[in-house]
């Protein structure tokens, strides 16, 4: 057990301090009070970074959704950027500025599960 004045033992109660309940993952939801925290602890910011902590998980693709919305359509933000290589990237980016899917398009244009993750790919179509 970590002794009080440990850096675990901080880090443990700080979390807990700081920890906010997560209502829904549904991307789509209207309710976004619980996502205020997010708004203030980023509060001027230009740029932010968001991770998950796990990525072969169709509860943490929903939340990560969720949580990319909320800048973009609460606090202004304008810019996604994902997690894929850049060549591969060329073929979502040309999608998410009006131009027509291939049958590849998922394929090519996301690297590893995340082409196979319709979650993922819901992001996407939204951010179209």
């Amino acid at each position: 057990m970590a002794s009080d004045d440990s850096a675990e033992h901080q880090f443990v109660q700080r979390a807990k301090q700081a920890a906010a309940p997560i209502c829904t993952l549904d991307p789509t939801a209207l309710d976004t009070s619980n996502l205020q925290l997010l708004q203030q602890a980023v509060g001027d910011a230009r740029v932010v970074v968001l991770s998950e902590a796990f990525h072969n998980c169709k509860e943490f693709i929903e939340l990560h959704h969720r949580v990319i919305r909320f800048p973009v359509e609460e606090m202004g933000f304008n810019t996604v950027a994902g997690e894929t290589g850049f060549p591969e990237a060329r073929a979502i980016h040309d999608y998410v500025l009006g131009s027509p899917t291939t049958d590849q398009m998922w394929d090519q244009g996301l690297t590893g599960m995340y082409s196979e993750w319709t979650e993922f790919r819901a992001l996407i179509e939204w951010n179209s």
